[in-house]
């Protein structure tokens, strides 16, 4: 059941919130979003 909700949350803010925040700001803070999946694995990670 964790390991599912670890895929949706590394999903969730891998693909999602980029796309989101890319095409809010016109791709300025794509690096910076992308980030974002690495730090939702070690939360989720450390969370179990």
């Amino acid at each position: 059941m964790k390991m599912l909700l670890l895929v949706v949350y590394f999903v969730l803010f891998g693909f999602v919130w980029p796309v989101y925040l890319s095409s809010r700001t016109r791709g300025r803070l794509l690096l910076t979003s992308m980030a974002a999946p690495w730090v939702a694995f070690w939360l989720a990670w450390f969370a179990r």
